[in-house]
């Protein structure tokens, strides 16, 4: 994949709905292990979304397929229903934000959480089990 060819298609208008169906992955280097399988997810437009799990859950491997530094060998990754193997890769890469925390004790999870999502958001209201 090459970010510098022009060809593609660059939307004149997007929401930002990002979309995993059925997606399967198989990093080049280890052909052997599938990392993931059928795996669907959706993000929706506008929002902001935190993907959090434990190391080699696979947070990394989905910010990388919806930016394209590899494709899936399986299934789709869509932006607003468009697969995105058909957009324009520079012009891909430039509408996605991405901010990573790795590494930090739970307490910090849920203060990032709460600083940037904002406590409305249910992903960061403590659940009575935690009490």
């Amino acid at each position: 994949m090459d970010p510098t060819l022009l060809t593609g298609y660059k939307p004149p208008v997007i929401e930002g709905t990002i979309e995993l169906r059925r997606v399967r992955h198989i990093y080049p280097s280890r052909p052997k292990v599938v990392v993931m399988n059928d795996v669907d997810l959706v993000i929706p437009a506008r929002k902001t979304t935190a993907l959090v799990g434990a190391s080699g859950s696979g947070k990394s491997t989905i910010v990388g397929l919806m930016g394209r530094f590899y494709d899936p060998v399986g299934g789709e990754v869509l932006l607003d229903g468009r697969n995105v193997q058909g957009l324009n890769l520079h012009w891909l890469r430039q509408q996605i934000s991405y901010r990573s925390r790795s590494s930090l004790p739970q307490p910090s999870i849920r203060t990032f959480a709460m600083d940037s999502l904002g406590p409305d958001m249910s992903i960061c209201r403590k659940r009575k089990s935690d009490s």
